[in-house]
């Protein structure tokens, strides 16, 4: 399956599954363990940039696998904060 084109306000995510990438440090603790992803497509309209290390919520978005790799489809609004 190929992505052509993305709805208003979504972005398509490589997740991390690490504990800490690069300094970031997500606790054990707490309600909602945040996650780590790189934003591989995007829409037209969305503000961040394709390879943008995102923040977004534990259980936001829809998974799908393609080409035999983990993305999530993420809504804009789900995004909490980029990162260098």
């Amino acid at each position: 399956m190929k992505i052509v084109s993305l709805r208003k306000n979504n972005v398509l995510v490589s997740p991390f599954n690490e504990t800490e990438y690069h300094g970031i440090i997500l606790p054990d603790s707490g309600k909602e363990k945040p996650s780590l992803g790189i934003i591989v497509a995007k829409a037209d309209n969305v503000d961040l940039e394709i390879g943008d290390k995102i923040i977004f919520g534990k259980y936001a978005g829809l998974d799908l696998e393609l080409d035999n790799k983990k993305v999530i489809l993420l809504h804009q609004q789900d995004i909490i904060a980029t990162y260098e």
